[in-house]
């Protein structure tokens, strides 16, 4: 699936052009915000995460607090910031309260190419090394990262206990057994339901 990114930029004629330039030149889709609280409260009426944030902060005064706000609300999303050439005090204080990275404006589409390729990638590896390592850097036992298996594929599975169970090899009586130690068991319960109407 296609990335999606939003962008934060009070002015709407730069903005438009950001979003522009993220969907046909990079091939990302996107979706442009005025301010920061119009972003959240779509995010939170709609329940849509992207996967990263562009947010200009070169003329926003209180970029860090913006910046802890999204983080509050979703510690996972990385945020890019954009500033003026030069203004490197403004892009280490966004860094030390969460951002990602940062780009200089006029933003090259190369430059936002590369920076969100790399951050995306990273992004991922990080999501994949939480599942196998704990927050000490040690690996985590084998019934948590089962746990993790098994919550991800009724997930990606949409709780159809017939394909989690294929997918994972296991017999449809062990899976719900395990998903019953996870505390899904009201899916298990749908799903059976489901089944008997068919």
């Amino acid at each position: 699936m296609t990335n999606l990114v939003f962008v934060i930029d009070g002015d709407s004629e730069q903005c438009m052009f950001v979003c522009s330039s993220l969907q046909e030149k990079l091939g990302y889709r996107s979706i442009g915000f005025a301010c920061s609280s119009g972003m959240i409260e779509y995010i939170l009426a709609k329940k849509v995460i992207p996967d990263i944030i562009l947010f200009d902060i070169s003329k926003v005064e209180n970029y860090c607090e913006v910046i802890c706000n999204i983080k509050n609300l979703k510690p996972s999303i990385p945020v890019v910031v954009l500033t003026k050439c030069g203004d490197y005090g403004n892009s280490m204080a966004a860094i030390t309260v969460g951002a990602s990275d940062f780009i200089t404006k006029p933003v090259a589409v190369e430059r936002v190419s590369v920076t969100l390729g790399n951050i995306l990638r990273l992004h991922k590896t990080k999501s994949i090394y939480n599942v196998f390592f704990s927050k000490d850097g040690n690996i985590r036992p084998l019934e948590e990262i089962e746990n993790f298996a098994i919550d991800f594929a009724v997930k990606q599975y949409n709780g159809k206990m017939s394909e989690v169970a294929k997918r994972l090899k296991i017999g449809r009586s062990t899976l719900y057994r395990k998903i019953s130690r996870l505390g899904l068991g009201e899916i298990a319960i749908k799903d059976n339901r489901s089944m008997s109407l068919q």
